[in-house]
């Protein structure tokens, strides 16, 4: 989805939505909308808005890696992500040779289509913010990205891995 605004159905599922709904929705043929949504007013975007940004803040930075861990191996990506585990005297640890602040997942495929895909990707929740050892691997890892939940649900992610 590019739009957050409309919300993409069957032509079945448009038919049976009450009118008050069908200003929300987009009538799709395969992948492509063929009957667009009545446009939203300005107060109803924000306060659509509004309720993207308190679900993009209750969702958490492993949910997130979870959705597109998920979404990526759909698409044929191959995933790597490293978690933290929980030591016998109750730390979390992240056992890692090396530098810190390595991104959270490196994502990587070949389509005939659009040739070797390679993801560098930091996740965050909404509020979350990039320790310096972070901010070093994204400046040194060139094209590395830093996604977060407003991400997820305004579909940028899956335009990405798609």
């Amino acid at each position: 989805m590019k739009q957050i605004d409309n919300i993409p159905v069957s032509p079945d599922v448009f038919h049976l939505a009450t009118p008050e709904k069908r200003q929300y929705l987009v009538v799709e043929d395969g992948n492509l909308p063929v009957s667009p949504a009545k446009p939203l007013s300005t107060k109803t975007q924000a306060q659509k808005k509004d309720a993207l940004t308190l679900i993009a803040e209750s969702m958490s930075e492993a949910e997130l890696q979870d959705n597109i861990v998920d979404m990526a191996q759909r698409f044929g990506w191959m995933v790597h992500g490293e978690r933290p585990a929980r030591t016998k005297d109750g730390q979390w640890r992240t056992p890692v040779q090396g530098d810190a602040g390595w991104p959270d997942l490196v994502l990587a495929r070949y389509t005939k289509a659009k040739g070797f895909q390679l993801l560098i990707i930091e996740l965050k929740s909404e509020k979350g913010t990039i320790t310096a050892e972070q901010m070093e691997w994204l400046r040194v890892l060139e094209g590395a990205k830093v996604w977060r939940p407003l991400d997820w649900l305004d579909g940028t992610i899956e335009e990405k891995l798609r």
